[in-house]
């Protein structure tokens, strides 16, 4: 009997969490990388399918076997300026905990 192309095989002891990574870019592979296809299959809204792929730091590239493409330098400039911001916005918010001396507890 040929093995079957689209299963993917699993050890003893492999973890749910591997065991889940594998399903899903199988899944994206066996679907030429369509991620609202791949999401339908495995009965996943195509937002979870995009935080598991950003959990795994998987590209679609990457999936397909290409190189991933670097950012442009207009990507880069957005991304520091989200990054400044965001940093500023946090610090704020740290400082005015420190200010009225409150504390978080997760």
């Amino acid at each position: 009997m040929a093995a079957d192309p689209n299963a993917i095989h699993l050890g003893v002891g492999t973890t749910v969490e591997e065991a889940e990574r594998q399903l899903i870019l199988k899944t994206l592979a066996s679907t030429s990388n369509n991620k609202t296809r791949a999401a339908e299959i495995l009965q996943i809204s195509l937002k979870t399918l995009h935080n598991k792929l950003k959990e795994y730091g998987a590209a679609t590239a990457e999936v397909a076997g290409e190189k991933k493409s670097r950012p442009s330098r207009e990507q880069r400039a957005r991304r520091e300026k989200f990054d400044r911001v965001a940093a500023s916005r946090v610090g704020g918010f740290i400082a005015s905990l420190r200010m009225t001396g409150s504390t978080i507890r997760i």
